[in-house]
């Protein structure tokens, strides 16, 4: 393997001029896809024109392809540079385009040839075990996630592949030793819970499996590959541009989010997403009156399209909560109900209108609207928390336990929850109980200004 590792590493800095290169590939509705996109394509067919030997230009022409899905012509640019220029990483990303083309054949052929070159990396190994358990090859897939868990750099990926794979060979209790310490590391990675809730619901374990589902949601595998990253990075299309325009503005980089609004506005024309970013960004400069004209217009525009009804909530909400007054306040509920009622199965909006509602003192609505938006979101650590909390100062102090009692079962026990459930006890008219809680909670955190804060209110109290 070694030797095969220094051939490639040799061949990777030869010059490609003793191969016959051939034309890149180019998209035949090139001319009418996104433009942000077409602005990168064309860029990189250039310097590959301008280069035709050189693998870097290459690879970053089949980079740009696949972080824009156009598959095609990402297995034909990265299979020239595998047979010119072959390294693991090469061999990885074709057969990736080549998994997008849904070729499982010649994807199996790739990543064979990236295990090959892969020298001491397991991103080929993992990917082909994953590849493996698509098509029913278990046995393949365990020996290649062994491989990958067993090599010394292995990270989290490693086992969190095996351990789905012991799943499909019907061996949970593996399974779950495999999976047990990534929860522990990343416990807000939900596939992770994912994979412990199978593991032990296989087990027969229901109770704790189903802590485990609830707390997954409906998380997707996150497993780290910088190859696919970086391709991922390549991506220019209108989503990726818009988002930088949001990102500028969170860092108070107002000038530059302007230029790049406006540059998006000229290569794409008209679009309310535009006009909805520009409405943001105007609100965060201070201009509210050209932030509201905006929505207006979006609002008249597009009735039924939440984002900017919810946007006018939150805006009127903020404004509320600096200057006062009950009209801006009522006219951020309206909004906030009427962003639910376009689309209920939101969960952002019933988070505002619970805001709002608080904010009014309207305790019932607070209430049913965090129920809401948990039932919505059940892996929400802040939302089930934010839930107990105003059943307890909403007069509901037994339900408040109940919830915080859900709650620690699935996220554990915090210094937050414990505070929580003494108050919630103290409500309820059990004092004892919560003196106890709350003496664990003053010798784990003596200092804490939360626990100082609730030693006056026990105090106030006659506790």
């Amino acid at each position: 393997m070694r030797g095969i590792t220094v051939v490639s590493a040799v061949m990777a800095m030869l010059p490609l001029a003793c191969v016959p290169t051939p034309e890149p590939p180019v998209p035949d509705d090139l001319a009418t896809i996104d433009p942000g996109a077409r602005i990168v394509v064309e860029k990189s067919l250039e310097v590959v024109r301008q280069n035709p030997h050189a693998a870097e230009a290459w690879l970053r022409l089949g980079q740009v392809y696949l972080a824009h899905k156009m598959s095609t012509e990402a297995a034909a640019s990265l299979a020239h540079l595998a047979e010119v220029a072959p390294t693991a990483e090469v061999h990885t990303l074709h057969a990736i385009a080549l998994d997008q083309l849904g070729d499982s054949a010649a994807r199996r052929i790739a990543i064979n040839n990236a295990i090959a070159f892969g020298g001491n990396r397991t991103i080929p190994l993992w990917r082909a075990a994953l590849w493996a358990l698509e098509t029913g090859e278990v046995d393949r897939a365990a020996t290649m996630a062994e491989k990958a868990k067993a090599h010394p750099e292995a990270g989290y990926t490693e086992p969190m592949v095996l351990a789905g794979v012991r799943l499909a060979q019907d061996r949970p209790d593996e399974a779950a030793l495999l999976i047990e310490p990534i929860v522990q590391q990343r416990p807000q990675d939900g596939y992770a819970h994912w994979i412990l809730g199978r593991a032990l619901l296989a087990a027969g374990n229901d109770a704790e499996a189903r802590r485990h589902l609830r707390r997954a949601g409906d998380a997707l595998p996150d497993y780290y590959d910088p190859w696919e990253d970086k391709a991922e990075h390549a991506r220019a299309d209108f989503t990726v541009r818009l988002g930088q325009v949001a990102a500028q503005a969170r860092a108070r980089q107002f000038a530059h989010a302007r230029q790049t609004l406006q540059s998006l506005e000229a290569m794409y024309g008209e679009r309310r997403e535009l006009d909805l970013a520009a409405a943001t960004l105007a609100f965060m400069e201070g201009d509210h009156d050209r932030s509201t004209r905006i929505l207006t217009r979006l609002i008249k525009s597009w009735p039924k399209w939440f984002p900017p009804h919810a946007q006018k909530a939150q805006q009127l909400l903020k404004r509320a909560q600096s200057l006062g007054g009950r009209r801006l306040i009522a006219d951020a509920r309206n909004a906030a109900e009427t962003a639910t009622a376009i689309s209920p199965g939101k969960m952002e909006g019933w988070v505002l209108l619970s805001r709002i509602a608080r904010l009014q003192g309207d305790v019932d609505t607070e209430i049913s609207s965090l129920q809401q938006a948990v039932e919505l979101a059940p892996e929400r650590f802040d939302l089930s928390l934010q839930y107990a909390e105003s059943l307890a100062l909403g007069g509901q102090p037994t339900r408040a336990i109940d919830v915080l009692g859900e709650h620690e079962d699935i996220f554990g026990t915090s210094l937050a929850t414990s505070l929580l459930r003494v108050q919630s006890l103290v409500a309820a008219g059990r004092g004892d109980e919560a003196r106890v809680i709350f003496e664990a909670c003053e010798r784990q955190s003596p200092n804490n200004p939360q626990v100082l804060r609730m030693k006056q209110l026990l105090k106030k109290a006659g506790l």
